[in-house]
């Protein structure tokens, strides 16, 4: 009878993850962002996700078998079976760009799942498929984003973004992006841009 209610509660969370919202999102994410340098390239990016209290609620119910208001190792890998196909599908809610142009994502992640006084966070790394060198000419762009309106993301409030590796020389600036807004135009995303001298 667990597994079955489990199965039943990934269901719902994949279908909030593939359907439309009717008028707000169901899910708000608090994410951190650190750009991972080596020799002045980004070669990966860490994202950071922190799930509200409704969706932690939810997720601990299914998957803290114990009941001790953690996620052990198995609790954990479990939560990601569940999870992690959609997310991939949907390249993590995460696009990258140089100079305008799209930069891949490798699917070979890290990824974790731990959970802290019962609120639940992801985190990952994504490798990035080719070399991108953040310069003037060409900075590069993360956009964190749901067109469906599902799942909401928020920058934690203080050192949301970072940079690992880097020789002091690059700067992170944040901009709307109203050529990618959605939900019938009402939500504007925002992208961070980092460019390195």
């Amino acid at each position: 009878m667990r597994h079955l209610l489990t199965s039943l509660l990934v269901l719902s969370l994949l279908i909030a993850l593939a359907s439309p919202a009717s008028a707000h999102p169901d899910i708000a994410v608090t994410t951190r962002l650190l750009f991972d340098m080596q020799g002045g390239t980004v070669v990966r990016l860490l994202e950071s996700w922190t799930f509200d209290r409704y969706r932690s609620a939810a997720l601990m119910r299914a998957f803290d078998a114990d009941r001790d208001g953690q996620l052990s190792d198995g609790e954990g890998a479990a939560l990601l079976d569940g999870i992690l196909p959609d997310l991939a599908a949907k390249d993590y809610f995460t696009a990258v760009t140089s100079a305008g142009e799209p930069v891949a994502l490798d699917r070979r992640i890290m990824i974790e799942a731990r959970a802290e006084n019962g609120i639940v966070s992801l985190a990952f790394a994504l490798p990035l498929t080719g070399a991108a060198h953040p310069d003037a000419a060409h900075p590069l762009s993360v956009m964190l984003s749901d067109p469906s309106y599902v799942m909401a993301f928020r920058p934690a409030e203080g050192h949301a973004l970072q940079l690992r590796g880097d020789d002091g020389d690059c700067r992170f600036s944040t901009e709307d992006r109203p050529a990618d807004r959605y939900f019938g135009g009402l939500v504007v995303p925002r992208a961070t841009v980092l460019i390195c001298r």
